[in-house]
């Protein structure tokens, strides 16, 4: 019904739905637009363009770069998406922590296509062992509201998917975390938030510009001029390319 009111070409739709592969099925039947705002424990693709943007301006060398992504590696959406566009950028090195077997990607898909794109894929879930050899540290939340029995996981997880002082304590790594995280189940700790090798704020800024410049390609417009039509005066350039 939406789309019946939309015009193709000029509208468009962003949807967030909790099913996976459900923007897949609304961008088959959608004669507008269809950007993805995230589809459960599938994919969310923005966030890995802002990610990548993140990542490329403060190691221009991708292909030198290790990257780690850790906590719930089978329901993180945006470390699937993410790992899969650093891949298409050059990335050839890539760990995924999982610190529980709850966590442990479940479906092998995703690795082999990572190892079809040239990358080093390697599991383990100890994060201390592989932080000093990491250039990016990549975080995300325990996705409680996936499992069967959220309370019961609460009480088996909790605490396990946190980056601590001691885990940093030898390496140089950024530390990424795509947002929110869980108030009651924290991934970085507090000593660590005012810590310059942690950049979460500054990846969350690139969301802003990442996602005009997208919306601006869809509207056939420049990202520079829509700023401008905001009424946005940036302290730099909105994102020209990814």
């Amino acid at each position: 019904m939406l789309d019946a009111y939309l015009m193709p070409g000029r509208d468009g739709l962003i949807i967030r739905h909790k099913q996976k592969g459900s923007l897949a099925l609304a961008a088959e039947l959608a004669d507008v637009h269809v950007i993805s705002a995230g589809d459960g424990t599938g994919e969310h693709p923005t966030q890995a363009v802002l990610d990548t943007k993140t990542i490329r301006d403060r190691l221009s060398e991708l292909e030198e770069t290790h990257v780690v992504f850790f906590g719930d590696i089978e329901r993180g959406r945006t470390i699937h998406s993410t790992a899969t566009l650093l891949a298409t950028m050059g990335v050839k090195r890539m760990t995924f922590v999982a610190p529980h077997e709850e966590m442990r990607m479940r479906e092998p898909y995703m690795f082999d296509n990572l190892r079809l794109a040239g990358v080093e894929v390697a599991e383990t879930d100890e994060l201390a062992g592989v932080a000093p050899d990491a250039d990016v540290i990549y975080s995300v939340r325990t996705q409680y509201e996936f499992m069967l029995d959220p309370d019961y996981w609460r009480g088996k997880l909790t605490g396990k998917a946190l980056i601590t002082p001691d885990d940093m304590k030898d390496s140089e790594a950024l530390i990424m975390h795509p947002l929110p995280e869980d108030q009651e189940d924290r991934n970085i700790d507090p000593a660590l938030r005012r810590d310059p090798r942690c950049i979460v704020k500054e990846q969350a800024a690139w969301g802003e510009w990442t996602r005009m410049a997208l919306l601006a390609l869809q509207a056939g417009k420049s990202a520079m001029r829509t700023a401008e039509l905001s009424g946005m005066k940036p302290d730099k350039p909105p994102l020209a390319s990814v």
